[in-house]
């Protein structure tokens, strides 16, 4: 699938087995759906305000980064 400049999917929260709370965004609104398994509900529209973006910083590390902090773990253990 290809991605578009409209659509974006922000944070997803699973709630049980097979429902999970989104937040998207959907050109300049941000909404926050509800999503089950044969349903897709609309909850609230929430600002850019109201989110709490991390940096790239605080985002989840890359496998390769994670892989580097093992290896050089594994190293000094060596050593």
């Amino acid at each position: 699938m290809s991605g578009g400049d409209n659509l974006e999917v922000i944070e997803t929260q699973r709630i049980s087995n097979n429902k999970y709370v989104q937040i998207v965004r959907a050109g300049n609104k941000y909404l926050v759906i509800a999503i089950g398994k044969d349903e897709v509900s609309f909850l609230t529209e929430i600002s850019r305000d109201e989110l709490i973006i991390k940096t790239e910083e605080e985002s989840t590390p890359s496998f390769a980064s994670v892989l580097e902090k093992v290896k050089n773990i594994n190293k000094k253990k060596e050593d």
